[in-house]
């Protein structure tokens, strides 16, 4: 069985796919593993953003946050979460270009 987990964050945060309960429920199946949390939002809603965040930042093992397409707004905050964060090269290029 592998060490770490992964999570994904691909829609609006607090949103029918990414809520805080459902995040939080994925989070305590895998809470004794590591995590790579995928994301690519808009972000979305401040609260479930930052209980996303507090649950990210009380978690036992490594977080490894990695932006994978956008993470605005409340995404933004919580890809800072992780003890390690990770933009993808192709990511940066697209964000500094507008």
């Amino acid at each position: 069985e592998s060490e770490t987990a992964d999570i994904y964050i691909y829609s609006e945060v607090g949103g029918f796919d990414v809520n805080a309960k459902s995040f939080i429920d994925e989070l305590k199946s895998v809470k004794e593993k590591n995590l790579n949390v995928h994301i690519n939002s808009l972000g979305g809603s401040v609260f479930d953003g930052l209980a996303i965040y507090n649950a990210l930042k009380t978690h036992t093992k490594t977080v490894t946050t990695k932006v994978e397409g956008i993470a605005a707004s409340i995404a933004s905050v919580i890809a800072m979460a992780g003890d390690k964060f990770i933009i993808l090269l192709q990511c940066r290029e697209a964000m500094r270009m507008n």
